[in-house]
């Protein structure tokens, strides 16, 4: 899901992309629909082109263009295009730290943040970040960078749903 919380000061997805990218732009927008976060991904070699693969993004305080509440609900989107400037559809899922477990008659529920999600749409749980692959995202202000890492091989103290 595209769905990520702001916990902590940040916030965070996975994105697959299945074939190289010459261009990949990211939009990040708040549970009002508003855009908070836009930039442009880059390789760790400073191209535009990125290549099939999965990778982390994170963003926190200093990256986004307006406030944002802890607890606040994030949709991330990806805009990536082949060198024929046809799309290719990423695939994105957040990564949030639980908050807490509740339980009812109708099920087992996660919460984390803002979002609640059953227990069944855990996809994995993962420990001890190691991170491996670096790649950058450039903001449409030239001095503002986020650093992303790629993910394949990467463990995190987070639930990923």
């Amino acid at each position: 899901t595209p769905t990520s919380s702001y916990q902590d000061g940040g916030a965070s997805w996975t994105y697959a992309l299945p074939s190289d990218a010459d261009s990949v732009a990211v939009t990040v927008k708040n549970s009002k629909g508003q855009t908070v976060y836009t930039g442009n991904l880059q390789s760790s070699s400073g191209s535009s082109k990125i290549s099939a693969g999965t990778y982390a993004f994170s963003i926190g305080d200093t990256d986004l263009s307006q406030a944002v509440a802890d607890g606040d609900v994030l949709t991330m989107s990806i805009t990536a295009k082949d060198s024929n400037g046809k799309a290719i559809t990423a695939d994105i899922h957040t990564t949030v730290q639980v908050d807490s477990v509740q339980s009812d008659s109708t099920g087992t529920y996660l919460q984390a943040g803002g979002i609640l999600f059953e227990i069944t749409d855990v996809q994995k749980i993962v420990t001890n970040p190691r991170p491996t692959t670096t790649t950058t995202a450039t903001t449409d202000t030239s001095t503002d960078t986020t650093d992303t890492t790629d993910t394949s091989t990467t463990d995190t103290t987070n639930t990923n749903a």
